[in-house]
């Protein structure tokens, strides 16, 4: 994560003042870096300075409250400072930040081919949903079938004539997984939903931070597993068996999957694929954020993803269902059951 000592363009000292912090030793400005826009070195030690979404003040104290419930769980995020007046966000002109107490700072992004960090993203990614168990708060997030559906049905009137196929496969699709996945009995909490690898900072191979943890992104657990497995565990040459039982295994030692997460599994990574070739084809066509040229390798990188669960081109996928056919343990089941 890269850093330049360049002029800030904001107002450090009113940032400095408003959180209190005292002993300010150097203020540099961080760039291309997801933790944040300012790094503020004290006597007293580090604080990341953020750009916060614009918001409604009772959804920033949600969002703060969340992450310190987090922290108080044991999971690694950045929690905010409260400013001079008890809040956990300061606005200056048009735009909010928030200011973390930072331990380590240079650390690194995921990297995916890293047996190690897979593992320990497994892990942490059950400890998430375990901690987040207990948290009640929260809507459904967008990662859900009514959404996915929306989402479809807005974009497809804008769709080119040369994407008709990927059009036609989407709609069969997101019939078909209406209808196939049943979501009312998994269990369901906090989830990450998008798993962009810059989210997940290392030092190492040991997991330091999780970044935008949203109180708001609730949905069944399985959706979130399936999201990296699809993220992480499938290349050109298809899904890769390794990464996936390096990041499942660790997952369901510390968070074993129930019987109906297994069987909705397969279904699970059809949503995961179908949800973001949507938002591809919505960011082209429907918002026109960025050009087709730009978007269009993603989206054929996740379309040949559906097509492989889909089973109409080979993708090494049969192993993976062969593991998740076996992954429950009915015995453990059973012997759980007897000991309550």
């Amino acid at each position: 994560m890269e850093y330049s000592p360049a002029k800030v363009k904001f107002n450090t000292a009113a940032i400095v003042t408003a959180f209190g912090l005292r002993g300010v030793l150097r203020v540099r400005r961080l760039r291309n870096c997801p933790l944040g826009t300012m790094l503020i070195e004290t006597s007293r030690g580090r604080y990341v300075v953020r750009r916060t979404a614009p918001r409604s003040d009772l959804e920033l104290k949600r969002t703060a409250h969340f992450l310190v419930y987090l922290r108080d769980h044991g999971f690694p995020v950045l929690v905010p400072l409260t400013d001079r007046n008890g809040r956990y966000w300061h606005p200056l002109g048009a735009t909010v930040w928030s200011v973390h107490p930072l331990r380590e700072w240079r650390l690194q992004p995921f990297d995916p081919g890293n047996a190690p960090q897979l593992a320990a993203l497994g892990e942490s990614l059950a400890h998430y949903h375990m901690a987040g168990k207990g948290y009640r708060k929260g809507a459904d997030s967008k990662l859900t079938l009514e959404r996915v559906w929306q989402l479809f049905a807005a974009v497809q009137p804008h769709l080119p004539p040369y994407l008709a196929r990927a059009g036609r496969v989407l709609d069969e699709e997101v019939r078909y997984l209406c209808s196939a996945l049943d979501v009312a009995k998994l269990p369901r909490g906090p989830i990450l939903v998008e798993m962009d690898p810059h989210r997940f900072c290392f030092y190492g191979n040991k997991l330091r931070l999780v970044l935008n943890c949203e109180p708001d992104s609730r949905g069944p657990f399985i959706f979130d597993l399936a999201n990296a497995v699809n993220r992480f565990c499938f290349g050109k040459n298809g899904y890769d068996l390794d990464r996936f039982e390096t990041l499942v295994r660790p997952y369901d030692r510390v968070r074993p999957l129930g019987l109906l997460e297994w069987d909705a599994f397969p279904n699970a990574l059809r949503l995961s694929a179908a949800r973001q070739l949507c938002i591809l084809l919505q960011r082209a066509f429907l918002d026109q954020a960025e050009p087709w040229a730009a978007l269009e390798p993603k989206f054929h990188e996740w379309f040949d993803c559906l097509r492989v669960l889909r089973r109409e081109v080979e993708g090494r996928f049969g192993p993976l269902l062969a593991v998740m056919a076996t992954g429950y343990d009915y015995r453990r089941y059973q012997r759980s059951r007897s000991l309550s």
